[in-house]
């Protein structure tokens, strides 16, 4: 995330961080004469205003990272770091057009497109969810949310394990809440449901805190097959109210 060491340097006065939402289209060139031989991007995310250093800065560092990661069909090679989205939608579109000159069979149009919103904002937290939705060929597309969360007061991203003193007691509310929103009953297995989660429940690799609760996301598989699709549900604060940090 690019966060610096020391907090002094990072902290920024409450409400002064403001977003804007940044909306971008691309098409390659055969898109207008011929829909079947078309690669589009559409991404549209939210970003720090201004020139913002510090906490701002790494907020918006994160956000053009994974739309950048996004747009690549391969990784970065070296020495790639300062290249910028618009030549990613370009390499892009030219790994469309070798692939269609190659395989002169496929008429199906391949697209990136990538969402950002503001899931919630205090003066002292910030969460930031970006979907990514992508096709370039294969049985199915691909679907995936990434959640951001930042502590605006000393400029670091947020990790359950900064605000929850037990985590295995959370394991444990959480696995009721996943139960409860994939409809499994009491005693029946998660596995038998077909849900992966080996040994012991797992909590997801992606969480926002919300006006709410604690939002937990478990993307398409995480524990399961592509099939069963995300489960994402809210544990309220008061639940966990035992082993939370205050801030």
């Amino acid at each position: 995330m690019g966060c610096q060491e020391n907090p002094n340097d990072n902290t920024v006065e409450p409400g002064s961080i403001v977003f804007k939402t940044f909306a971008h289209t691309w098409h390659s060139p055969y898109c207008g004469s011929d829909t079947n031989l078309c690669a589009k991007v559409i991404a549209s995310y939210p970003m720090v205003k201004g020139a913002p250093s510090g906490v701002g800065k790494n907020i918006n560092d994160s956000i053009l990272e994974f739309v950048k990661y996004s747009i690549t069909t391969f990784q970065p090679a070296p020495g790639q770091k300062d290249i910028t989205i618009a030549d990613l939608v370009d390499e892009f579109f030219e790994e469309y057009r070798i692939f269609t000159e190659d395989y002169p069979d496929f008429e199906m149009p391949w697209s990136v497109e990538i969402q950002g919103k503001l899931l919630y904002q205090s003066p002292r937290i910030v969460s930031i969810e970006m979907q990514e939705y992508s096709y370039t060929g294969g049985a199915h597309p691909n679907f995936n949310i990434t959640l951001f969360n930042f502590d605006l007061l000393k400029g670091q991203t947020i990790r359950l394990e900064d605000f929850i003193t037990d985590q295995e007691k959370l394991k444990a509310i959480a696995s009721e809440k996943f139960r409860q929103a994939r409809k499994i009953k009491k005693g029946d297995s998660l596995e038998s449901a077909g849900f992966l989660f080996g040994d012991s429940f797992t909590l997801p690799a992606n969480f926002a805190l919300t006006e709410e609760g604690l939002y937990l996301f478990y993307n398409p598989y995480e524990v399961g097959a592509y099939v069963l699709g995300p489960t994402a549900f809210t544990i309220p604060y008061q639940e966990i109210e035992s082993i939370m940090v205050k801030p």
